[in-house]
């Protein structure tokens, strides 16, 4: 039916059309035009705040749906007056303030969207029995302090996400009252205490407690009972005692997520890996110890593999990795499994690798299956026994960004890098090394350390084109000698500088003294035969600066 008077319309929705009014203007012009509205959807329409108080005048309303606006204000305590309201989603309005608590226990309220209102901020209030809220998402927000026990009267509770904000305290054991769950994320707090068992809730598929200060064991979920569960995420806590082998076998699970805990203990093998689904594994930073399972890599569908900085003290054939036709993260560092390859028969090239980290392995020579790596973005081997030339290889892998060869006994570089036609690493950590002679002259790029090496020579004039985009620099600890070139000024993204305990001599280039109190906060200039005399009344505005 053709609605030709605007008063009987029950639902406005509105999506990107620029509303260039304030508050008071639009919500005067809502409540008294549309007295009838129930709903209300003005999504990414640039309103702006605050939310007036003739917008209560529309007692029917139960929908509001007003995100990604810039309402730069509190939300209005009248919002709770709202008898009939089910859904009030203001996600990304740069809302501010105390949230009103009384929202939260209107009786008929279903789901409360706050995501990324960065300065909007309050406690949890009390939960009346009887109250039907299906999803709450917090995440993003300035929302503090403890978890009220009454939040087991959300029975009805499905979809939760309280992430990167500042909670803390114990999670109530009134948590196994919510059976309805289906999604957890309360990552980035600072819970603390043992973990709520969570076996009651069937339905579960996703559960992310990382990156907070839980503490005890996790054995008390029977987790063999949760069988939609898809996604688990732990890391980056204290838990400790040993890993249930159920978690290996759950038929739905995809991501495992249990890196930097205290798990101890033997991992036990686990029958009919192969039937199983999981992509990511991350077990790395705890104190595993014994041999690694071989059911591991049976899970032929495993994209990500972590068991890194771990006690393991078996031997790994690399035939079983080669078999890991998906793989695209792994991470063995810190933990003594390549030794008998020496780092250069371990046959990868069939794996599609995008990180590898092999830091600490006791690699004595640069892996030749690198040269078939064309997919790899991420390289460490940091913290190794590689004394050979730093071949051409490296350099001719067409998608690496980063590439970390620190605490090695690298001396020299294969062939003139600057003649290569195709982009460097954006990002070169080559510290402690025994590098020698002169300064290579590099392609551009964003962070370049070849700090505590033994360069001997005058900086290139030209290290300035190699500087263009970068934000941290650092020759520090190097026999490098003569003057500082004018042409490093013309790095102007430089934010960390470091050129200490070298031979320079001269003067500072005055460019590089004003760059330091506008543009570059960290700078470093530590010599003994440099002149500082007119560097000392520019420092002001250095975070850090040493002379």
């Amino acid at each position: 039916m053709l609605v030709h008077n605007l008063s009987e319309l029950i639902e406005l929705y509105l999506v990107g059309i620029a509303i260039s009014t304030q508050g008071k203007e639009w919500c005067h012009t809502l409540s008294s035009s549309l007295p009838n509205l129930r709903g209300l959807s003005l999504l990414y329409c640039n309103l702006s705040g605050p939310i007036d108080s003739s917008l209560r005048n529309l007692k029917s309303l139960s929908i509001i749906h007003l995100n990604g606006n810039n309402f730069s204000s509190p939300v209005p305590i009248f919002f709770a007056d709202f008898k009939n309201l089910t859904f009030l989603k203001v996600s990304s309005s740069r809302l501010n303030g105390t949230f009103p608590k009384k929202i939260f226990q209107v009786p008929t309220l279903q789901a409360i969207d706050l995501l990324k209102n960065y300065d909007l901020r309050d406690s949890l209030p009390e939960f009346p029995p009887n109250v039907y809220l299906q999803t709450m998402l917090l995440n993003y927000t300035g929302f503090l302090g403890s978890l009220p026990h009454s939040i087991g009267n959300l029975k009805m509770l499905s979809t939760i996400d309280l992430s990167n904000c500042n909670f803390n305290g114990s999670i109530p054991n009134s948590w196994v009252s919510l059976i309805q769950l289906v999604y957890l994320d309360m990552s980035f707090n600072m819970f603390s205490g043992s973990i709520p068992v969570f076996s009651m809730a069937k339905n579960l598929t996703n559960l992310d407690l990382s990156f907070n200060n839980l503490t005890g064991q996790i054995t008390t979920t029977q987790w063999e009972e949760l069988l939609k569960l898809e996604s688990l995420s732990l890391d980056r806590n204290s838990l400790n005692e040993n890993i249930s082998v159920s978690l290996f076998s759950l038929s739905s699970l995809q991501v495992l997520g249990l890196s930097s805990n205290q798990f101890s203990g033997q991992l036990k093998e686990f029958p009919n890996a192969s039937s199983y689904i999981l992509e990511s594994v991350y077990l790395d930073n705890n104190q595993l110890e014994g041999p690694i399972p071989m059911s591991i890599f049976e899970l032929r569908g495993l994209e990500g593999l972590s068991l890194g900085s771990n006690k393991f003290n078996n031997s790994l054939d690399h035939s079983v990795i080669q078999s890991l036709k998906n793989l695209s993260y792994l991470d063995l560092s810190h933990i003594n499994l390549l030794t008998e390859y020496n780092g250069f028969n371990l046959s990868l090239s069939s794996v599609p690798l995008l990180t590898l980290i092999l830091a600490s392995c006791k690699l004595k020579r640069f892996p030749d299956f690198l040269r078939n790596q064309s997919s790899l973005s991420y390289l460490d081997i940091s913290k190794n026994r590689i004394d050979e030339e730093l071949p051409n290889l490296i350099w001719k892998l067409p998608d690496l960004q980063s590439l970390n060869l620190s605490y090695n006994y690298l001396k020299t570089l294969e062939g003139p890098i600057s003649n290569l036609s195709i982009d460097v690493p954006r990002y070169l950590d080559f510290p402690s090394n025994q590098f020698q002679g002169q300064l290579p002259v590099l392609p551009p790029v964003s962070y370049l350390d070849f700090s505590m090496n033994n360069f001997h020579s005058a900086l290139p004039a030209i290290i300035g084109q190699s500087l263009e985009s970068a934000e941290f620099f650092s020759i520090s600890s190097n026999k490098l000698y003569g003057s500082i070139p004018g042409f490093i000024c013309n790095a102007t993204y430089l934010r960390f500088v470091d050129l200490s305990d070298n031979y320079f001599n001269g003067t500072i280039p005055q460019r590089l003294i004003e760059m330091s109190g506008a543009f570059i906060q960290v700078l470093s200039l530590r010599g003994k035969t440099i002149s500082m005399v007119q560097f000392l009344i520019h420092f002001q505005s250095l975070v850090i600066y040493k002379l």
